[in-house]
């Protein structure tokens, strides 16, 4: 289960609830909505990856990068992020 649980102070101005749970450094320029997603989204790929005994990460679409940092940094996995050019 994912906590959520943040001072009421960071939803108030605006961010997302999940704020806390992301290391400063990947909150940087990152917008509410997307914090959301990465938190979840990062957390649910951390659970199926451990349950299938991965050892990498392969961030398909990985865009700028967020949730590829995300994975590394606070779920500790190798990762490869993919994007088209």
């Amino acid at each position: 289960q994912l906590e959520t649980a943040t001072p009421a102070s960071a939803v108030a101005n605006g961010r997302c609830a999940e704020e806390a749970l992301l290391d400063k450094q990947l909150r940087r320029a990152v917008n509410p909505k997307k914090m959301h997603e990465i938190v979840r989204l990062g957390a649910l790929a951390d659970r199926l990856g451990r349950a299938a005994g991965c050892d990498e990460m392969v961030d398909v679409g990985s865009g700028q990068g967020y949730l590829s940092r995300a994975l590394a940094f606070e779920h500790s996995w190798t990762t490869v992020g993919v994007e088209a050019v």
